[in-house]
């Protein structure tokens, strides 16, 4: 779904599936195109709705949220506004009915990055504010950058994502932690990524802390999938470069 290279911007939207019965075995169907071009954003799957939320429309950041029901094309698109600041690299999953998505970022003149979460009811259409992770020294947590997925009945895991001061410092322009010229040159640790693995029990609305820190975590624009019991951590970017 949409997308962004060098050059151009994207709303195309392809669904890729797999027919051990062909030759090829892999299958491409164009679905409805976005209603703008979006990138930078998330997406998860509720039902048979797709939603993709936040990002940037045609290159602007977005408080918007898109909806397709895949069982009827034609009905296309619907623009659902979210309450709060736009977020550009949100994490994003749903459960039991609800969507979640935390974290993101706007840039420019009054830059910042959140730490706080929305949760959506479609039936309802309400926004309900979702609180933030913590570090281990108590302070909010932002996972943009990071991944999300649901497991179980009750639980969303997250992973990664930048740190919020440096991250911050760097696309508000301040650059008061180091020079720009500098800021992609530094070693790895110190962009100081989540390295924590992280769940949210949507029942209770708490944060859980699962195992201890791990540099192996600390990444960005990294994927999580749930195989089974198996939770698999998929790509990395350790550093902003």
């Amino acid at each position: 779904m949409g997308g962004s290279n060098s050059s151009d911007r994207f709303s195309s939207v392809l669904s890729f599936s797999f027919d051990c019965m062909k030759d090829s075995g892999l299958i491409c169907e164009t679905l409805p195109p976005l209603p703008h071009a979006v990138d930078n954003m998330s997406a998860t799957l509720l039902g048979d709705t797709l939603y993709v939320l936040g990002g940037n429309r045609n290159g602007i950041p977005s408080s918007s949220m898109f909806s397709l029901c895949l069982d009827n094309y034609s009905a296309g698109w619907t623009e659902v506004p979210f309450p709060g600041r736009p977020r550009a690299q949100p994490v994003c999953s749903s459960l039991l009915g609800k969507l979640y998505v935390s974290g993101g970022f706007t840039s420019g003149g009054d830059a910042s990055v959140s730490t706080d979460g929305l949760c959506y009811h479609p039936e309802s259409g309400q926004w309900q504010v979702v609180k933030a992770p913590l570090t281990t020294k108590g302070e909010p947590l932002t996972l943009t950058g990071g991944a999300s997925v649901s497991y179980g009945d009750v639980l969303l895991i997250c992973a990664g994502g930048v740190n919020r001061d440096i991250f911050e410092d760097a696309i508000s322009a301040r650059y008061q932690m180091v020079r720009e010229s500098e800021y992609l040159l530094q070693p790895i640790e110190w962009y100081r990524f989540n390295d924590q693995l992280l769940a949210y029990n949507v029942r209770s609305g708490e944060w859980i802390r699962i195992g201890v820190p791990s540099p192996m975590l600390a990444r960005a624009g990294s994927s999580l999938v749930v195989f089974g019991d198996i939770l698999f951590y998929i790509g990395e970017s350790l550093s902003p470069a």
